[in-house]
């Protein structure tokens, strides 16, 4: 065993350290150090002291965005008369704006005023699951519901209680690093339902998950009591246990089905209402590391998965932030309110536990103490009747589905290694949209990582650009491979320099919406009906578009969709292959698969040119 104050921040070993002292560090699986959840939220803390704070939004470069971006998002405003409005309108809107942005920051309760107001955002809005929520499905081989359970719960312990976590999570191979709020808010994080807006409680102390199966509420240890990850062999004793006895007597009426059915007022009354009756059963529902869902039915598409995972109520604790579904065939999915972490961190999270190794031999080491067995939560008997008037139902349908391309191993490394894979995936989903929608209603929107800030989360990047517009002309055209090569490069040295932009905190998706407050104050003029014009222009239908270039654990993932007529692409990248996420809603529900079709046949040529132009070297060097 290490000694607990020898060990370093960077985990070597330093008899000086003096903030190791008070650490309870023992060895623990595959040779990690272990702690408690406690000192795994205090160590992430620690670390992201280091980062910087969000920068303060800058009036000139918010103005320049605007007018550069403005002509490709609505083709009857005039850079020209752009200009000119700003420069009428600067002395006056430039003070109100720095105003504005200065009350903001100043009344931010913390590190960084743009995740404040987001997550204030999300937390005010309280609607059905499926739309405060994000979903990806695991990479798994077939397995049986009770031992896919066991499996993941006991990477589940073994992520909570190792350093190596926060580092896999804060820190990239160069040494960068990046917060890890995101990852600490997942754990044993519970949304308390409040009047306008929800609260956030973690419970740092947890050592069990809750399990609901057939309307049944199971609280089940992942750790003993000297905080060491119970084996693989006794949870899946402690699984089939409750598998056997939820369904061995009648299907209950959860207070997850309330959870997730309720309005803000009813199920805050229902929960107070809960908690008088029996506190200790609440608490211990709200305490979990996190909720899992163990499905009876089996999804025979991804689409079905995604829909299970976020919409059936007999299953699904709804204010868990964290949750997991696991269907009869051991596929599992993970699902994260939005209001805590984005998808992309989910992601990052998914590939790590991934990674752990696991023991499963049947033996049980003898340094685990025994623990008590899965125990039942019921509060059925206490619940009352739900009335249907206040039942919560989606405001608008999805339409997913999942398209793999198969693509060479060596293409899709090479475009890995130039960081091309991401740009082409791009590039394709952009002239898909283009030859259905047309030219003047395509613009995408991505999210890109603001996390190298404290705090930080993610902004808006504007990513349909005149260059990008010009690419997918010349590929429908099929110019000649020397055109089509040209504006490739073009487009990827514009959307480029705007990413760089977006990831040094200087995007205007952070602040676009203050400035349209300030101006929407001022007196009417000319001017002002131009400039509104034009951020107005930014917030008509648009697409979204995220991915991850590499990311084998992933199976599938669900983007997220808050508005009617919307359409989000995520793509996955895999050795030989390209796993593309289609999400619509609205009209898109209709086109979503000529799409993919399209997406699929575009990013086919693509890479293609690319590799026959040797395009990589060219826009590398």
């Amino acid at each position: 065993m290490q000694n607990p104050e020898a060990v370093s921040w960077d985990g070597h070993s330093s008899n000086n350290d003096k903030r190791a002292k008070g650490r309870h560090i023992v060895s623990g699986t595959n040779g990690l150090e272990a702690v408690n959840l406690e000192q795994l939220i205090l160590y992430s803390r620690e670390k992201d002291e280091k980062l910087p704070l969000f920068p303060r939004p800058t009036f000139e470069s918010l103005i320049n965005d605007i007018i550069e971006k403005t002509p490709v998002a609505n083709r009857v405003l005039d850079t020209m008369d752009l200009r000119r409005s700003a420069r009428v309108l600067e002395p006056e809107l430039e003070t109100k704006f720095h105003m504005a942005t200065s009350q903001m920051i100043d009344s931010a309760s913390h590190k960084n005023w743009f995740t404040s107001q987001l997550r204030k955002r999300y937390l005010s809005f309280r609607g059905p699951l499926c739309e405060m929520s994000q979903c990806a499905v695991l990479s798994a081989v077939a397995d049986s519901q009770a031992s896919a359970t066991a499996k993941f719960l006991h990477k589940i312990s073994l992520t909570i209680t190792s350093l190596d976590t926060i580092r896999a999570i804060g820190c990239d191979s160069k040494g960068n690093l990046y917060e890890t709020e995101q990852l600490r808010c997942m754990f044993a994080t519970t949304r308390e339902p409040s009047q306008s807006v929800d609260v956030l409680k973690t419970h740092p102390k947890s050592s069990h998950v809750l399990v609901l199966s057939n309307g049944h509420m199971f609280k089940v240890r992942i750790l003993d009591p000297n905080s060491r990850p119970i084996s693989v062999h006794m949870l899946t004793t402690q699984i089939q246990q409750v598998i056997d006895k939820s369904f061995s007597s009648e299907r209950k009426n959860s207070v997850a089905t309330c959870s997730t059915l309720l309005g803000r007022t009813e199920w805050a009354k229902l929960r107070s209402d809960c908690k008088i009756i029996d506190r200790a059963a609440i608490e211990c529902i709200e305490a979990a590391v996190i909720s899992v869902a163990l499905h009876t039915a089996l999804p025979s598409t991804q689409e079905e998965t995604f829909s299970m995972a976020k919409e059936d109520t007999t299953c699904v604790y709804s204010d868990k932030v964290f949750g997991v579904s696991v269907f009869p065939d051991g596929t599992i999915a993970a699902r994260i309110d939005h209001s805590v972490a984005d998808g992309g961190l989910l992601v990052l999270l998914w590939q790590h536990i991934s990674s752990l190794k696991i023991d499963i031999a049947d033996q049980i080491p003898a340094a685990y103490t025994p623990v008590e067995g899965p125990q039942e939560i019921d509060l059925a008997g206490k619940l009352g009747a739900i009335s249907p008037t206040f039942l919560k139902k989606p405001a608008f349908r999805r339409h997913s589905v999942v398209l793999k391309v198969d693509q060479n191993t060596e293409y899709i490394r090479f475009l890995r290694q130039a960081k091309l894979l991401h740009i082409v995936n791009l590039f394709a989903y952009q002239a898909a949209l283009m030859s259905i929608l047309g030219e003047s209603d395509c613009t995408i929107q991505e999210p890109v990582s603001t996390r190298s800030f404290a705090e930080g989360r993610c902004d808006r990047h504007y990513v349909t650009t005149r260059e990008l517009l010009s690419f997918c002309k010349a590929l429908d055209a099929k110019t000649s491979p020397e055109v089509v090569a040209t504006s490739f490069m073009n487009a990827t040295q514009r959307y480029r320099l705007g990413l760089n932009v977006v990831k040094k905190g200087q995007g205007f998706g952070a602040t676009v919406e203050i400035l349209q407050q300030v101006l929407s104050s001022m007196q009417a003029c000319n001017e002002k009906s131009i400039l509104l014009a034009a951020i107005n222009a930014f917030k008509k239908r648009s697409a979204l578009f995220t991915g991850f270039p590499f990311a084998p654990a992933i199976n599938a993932v669900e983007g997220f969709v808050s508005a009617v007529d919307r359409v989000s692409c995520v793509y996955i990248g895999h050795d030989s292959q390209i796993i593309i996420c289609l999400t619509g809603t609205g009209i898109f529900s209709n086109t979503i698969n000529q799409i993919g079709e399209a997406m699929e046949s575009n990013l086919v040529a693509i890479i293609q040119g690319v590799v026959n132009s040797n395009l990589m070297h060219l826009v590398l060097g």
